[in-house]
């Protein structure tokens, strides 16, 4: 106030003051208590008649409805350190309108904009103090048909996460920390790098309904509180007590030595690695996306630079890429060194996964690992291990939401978003390649997934950094989720073959449903070869490195046509009686013809080969491929039904030589393609024994097969033919172990986790007497053979 200094008596009249706009809460007014100006404030969250917190709009002075808002104070209000929105009253909207309702609504509507812009203002600042990327403003309000309170929700739960990683205090729920979620949204626990989805039997469904709990970082405390500062206390307790029970969990648990300690120390050369990286990225990668490529990329670059600072998490993804890579690695002379290196690997892996850490791994990386682990398992001939198995990846996945549609987690980055998709869909194939290999029930039901498809998109359309997705390539554009995208279309079929095939007892497999679901996978393997071909003409036009290799066609209808392949199997056996069947007959023939051709590009023991002759070699289960006992035993059996219906027309009492008519003659031509693909697939098992391979069953299985087929064409005795076969056989097979295992050299100390091979020693061939009543394996279908006591 100025004064007249010469006149000191007389002053200034003091100037008008005008209403200053109410900062406070409503609840915090009313009960004269100060206010911290947070949504929802801490007196109101504290207070035990849980009032609900709300602010109301500014009203401007002189305004003669009382119920415009200033549009002058706005500003101001967004400036400083405010309620990061206006929520409406409900008590308000139970009274009749003012007269000025309309223009009210529209300036609440312009006012409550500039909230939400003052909201991401205050999220982007809290964002650039990450070192996480930053997510897109857009999941504020993800489509303008959001409410302003889903808005709001969607921003607590942001912020919060936000907050926990600066604080490194984990939260339980919205509705723990006093918020009101609205009834249609999901009760879910999102943060950067974890994603874990409660369902209706879990605790917190129950415990999230206790209101009384506020934050623990309160800026002040309860007046009756006041004098022993209960908040501060309460909260540095909470923290201590946290602090010590980890503590004590980590005393008391037992410390378990890595089986790996300098698991970088076992990395070969770079040289080496990058072919290793190269054979899995042009092979595997393209079917089961596990990885985003040029993410990996960087982070191996940056591990040759400064490997120091590699994180486990990545080291452990390389390892497994490189066990992979080792199945198609070309030089035989450093091959041996590799593969027991990849087995340490694998065991390395799976020792992390599923050791001590195994809670800390429920995230993306974790499913990563845990997806190469299973595949590198199947192409390094290691058995099954009911510990970790692709159930066990599945219920990961599940835990971590993956089955659910996206639109339940609208906190995920575009990045996360894209991974989870293509996460998704790798292990739902992992799972139905073990249900098919190991011939037991599917582990989900398709009712239990509600996730929607794949964008065909490639992995350089979006980062970890992209905030709005790329528009999708379309159907005919081959990118890198094109094969993964197809298999995804042909996924009911084969489950619903699957669950037939395998749960017969439940439901029986009719005839005319494997008629049809023969014809739609058959229809799946025209689609793949028409994909290969669309990636075929891309490249040449692009001028760049195809896509799509033949690996991957031949792979791929591979693994279809084993689908076909059992729906019509019981069928093919009947149809060797019952001629109504022969299409079955006919259907299981020439899926076995296709696949068996691919085993002409094997040719041991030179020194090239193809990447599928090499998978081939040393794959489990469906990566046998053309070397699989399906293929071998199905085309024995079609090829010893010939004879047999040879046979029948032959007069009774003839003998050999039989006379052949033309009709024998043409058979007998017919046969002669099918024998002599039996006869190249029993020499490259030969050859695969003696790599150093121990896998005998197919081999001396076959030899059986083949003495069966020779003895039935010159009308010999079949039994004394088979036992005097798989005799001369098992000496083959005795004489490569011992030259394999002699020549073999003990592990080193970093391998030693590698699995061993039986010596063949003390193996006597002269124990299968049948004066022993040892009986000799042979064939499911011969009546004279029993193959239920087979151990080999």
């Amino acid at each position: 106030m100025a004064q007249d200094q010469g006149h000191p008596s007389l002053t200034t009249p003091p100037p008008r003051k005008r209403r200053r706009p109410p900062k406070s809460c409503d609840p915090c007014r009313r009960r004269k208590i100060r206010c911290d100006r947070e949504f929802p404030c801490g007196p109101c969250e504290r207070a035990r008649t849980s009032p609900q917190c709300f602010y109301r709009p500014v009203v401007a002075a002189g305004s003669p409805s009382g119920g415009e808002f200033s549009q002058s104070t706005a500003p101001g209000v967004l400036e400083g350190h405010t309620p990061p929105s206006q929520v409406v009253d409900p008590q308000a909207q139970s009274r009749p309108p003012a007269p000025t309702s309309q223009s009210q609504s529209q300036d609440q509507c312009q006012y409550q904009n500039k909230i939400i812009q003052d909201l991401q203002r205050r999220l982007q600042c809290l964002e650039e103090q990450l070192p996480v990327p930053p997510l897109s403003q857009a999941t504020i309000c993800p489509n303008p048909s959001v409410s302003q309170t889903q808005a709001l929700y969607h921003f607590h739960d942001r912020v919060l996460g936000t907050e926990e990683q600066l604080s490194n205090v984990s939260r339980l729920s919205p509705l723990v920390n006093g918020w009101a979620i609205p009834a249609t949204l999901p009760r879910l626990r999102v943060t950067s790098n974890k994603t874990k989805l409660f369902g209706p039997s879990h605790w917190l469904h129950t415990a999230e309904k206790f209101q009384f709990l506020g934050k623990f970082d309160a800026k002040e405390v309860e007046p009756s509180l006041r004098d022993v500062d209960a908040r501060s206390e309460f909260g540095s307790m909470f923290k201590d007590c946290r602090n010590l029970r980890h503590a004590i969990k980590a005393q008391e648990s037992v410390q378990i030595n890595h089986p790996v300690p300098d698991l970088l120390g076992t990395l070969p050369t770079q040289v080496v690695c990058d072919v290793l990286v190269d054979a899995y990225l042009r092979t595997f990668e393209l079917i089961y996306r596990v990885i985003h490529i040029p993410s990996f990329w960087k982070e191996y670059h940056q591990l040759w630079a400064q490997p120091q600072s590699t994180s486990t998490d990545f080291l452990m993804k390389l390892v497994l890429i490189l066990a992979l890579g080792t199945t198609f690695y070309p030089d035989r002379s450093n091959k041996v060194h590799l593969r027991r290196l990849a087995q340490t690997w694998i065991y390395a892996a799976q020792w992390w996964l599923i050791g001590p850490l195994e809670k800390s791994n429920v995230n993306l990386d974790g499913l990563q690992v845990g997806c190469l682990l299973l595949l590198a398992r199947q192409t390094n001939n290691l058995p099954g291990t009911s510990w970790f198995s692709a159930g066990s990846v599945l219920r990961m996945a599940m835990v971590m939401g993956l089955h659910r549609t996206p639109n339940l987690f609208p906190a995920l980055s575009v990045y996360q978003s894209q991974m989870r998709d293509r996460l998704w869909a790798t292990v739902l194939e992992l799972t139905l390649l073990s249900s098919l290999d190991a011939a037991i029930p599917l582990p989900f039901s398709l009712q239990d997934i509600d996730r929607t498809g794949l964008s065909n998109l490639d992995d350089e359309q979006f980062d970890p950094e992209t905030e709005t997705l790329s528009t999708p390539q379309s159907s005919r554009h081959f990118t890198d989720s094109s094969i993964q995208i197809l298999l995804l279309k042909s996924l009911p079929v084969r489950v619903e073959a699957i669950r037939l095939v395998n749960n017969q007892h439940r439901q029986e497999l009719s005839y005319e449903t494997a008629l049809r679901l023969g014809n739609e996978l058959r229809s799946a393997c025209r689609d793949i070869a028409a994909l290969f071909y669309t990636s075929q003409n891309q490249s040449r036009q692009a001028d760049r490195t195809p896509g799509m290799t033949n690996f991957h066609l031949r792979f791929l209808d591979t693994y279809l046509r084993r689908y076909i392949l059992f729906l019509h199997r019981p069928f093919m056996i009947q149809a060797r009686k019952d001629p109504r069947f022969y299409l079955s007959r006919k259907v299981c023939l020439e899926s076995c013809i296709v696949v068996a051709s691919y085993a002409d590009h094997l040719n041991l023991p030179a020194d090239t080969l193809d990447d599928l002759s090499h998978l081939t070699i040393v794959g489990r289960g469906s990566f046998k491929g053309a070397l699989s006992f399906d293929v071998i035993t199905s085309l024995g059996l079609e090829i010893v039904t010939q004879l047999e219906e040879e046979a029948s027309t032959r007069p009774l009492g003839s003998s050999p030589p039989f006379i052949a008519d033309p009709l024998d003659e043409m058979a007998k031509t017919y046969r002669l393609p099918l024998i002599r693909s039996l006869e190249h697939i029993q020499e490259q098992l030969l050859q695969i024994i003696a790599l150093g391979n121990p896998s005998l069953k197919r081999y001396n299985f076959l030899s059986a097969i083949l003495s069966q087929i020779r003895a039935m064409e010159s009308g010999q005795p079949i039994q004394p033919a088979i036992y005097e076969t798989v005799k001369e056989s098992l000496k083959k097979c005795h004489f490569l172990l011992q030259v394999s295992h002699a020549a073999s050299s003990p592990q080193e100390s970093v391998e030693s986790l590698t699995m061993g091979t039986d010596s063949a020693a003390d193996f006597d061939v002269d124990a299968l007497d049948p004066a022993l009543g040892l009986e000799i394996p042979s064939l499911l279908f011969f009546p004279m053979m029993d193959t239920s006591s087979m151990d080999w």
